[in-house]
């Protein structure tokens, strides 16, 4: 993983990637696109310990496997980078942003 700005925006067209599948085709088919749209903000939220991170990185992995470029904003500085490869995320092709 590496650090970047967080006001760096890599050249690329969001529109040239299909929706980035959840994992769920139920949630998939709900949403209406197919998945999780590229090229937008998307919030997760739930309550403590519901799989918000392990959903998220799911959905990284996802999105790298479709050649698309993620950042992740780790404003707890608490994401583990074992669990992240764990989960499928190539921590080589993953912007970290860590705000202070």
């Amino acid at each position: 993983m590496q650090p970047v700005d967080p006001f760096y925006l890599p050249d690329k067209n969001p529109a040239q990637f299909p929706a980035i599948p959840t994992g769920s085709l139920r949630l998939d088919i709900l949403l209406g696109t197919g998945g999780i749209p590229p090229g937008h903000i998307t919030e997760v939220s739930g309550t403590v310990m519901s799989g918000k991170t392990t959903f998220c990185l799911h959905l990284v992995a996802a999105a790298q496997r479709q050649g698309g470029l993620c950042a992740w904003v780790d404003s707890d500085h608490a994401l583990d980078p074992a669990y992240t490869i764990h989960c499928g995320v190539n921590p080589d092709r993953l912007y970290l942003v860590e705000p202070n």
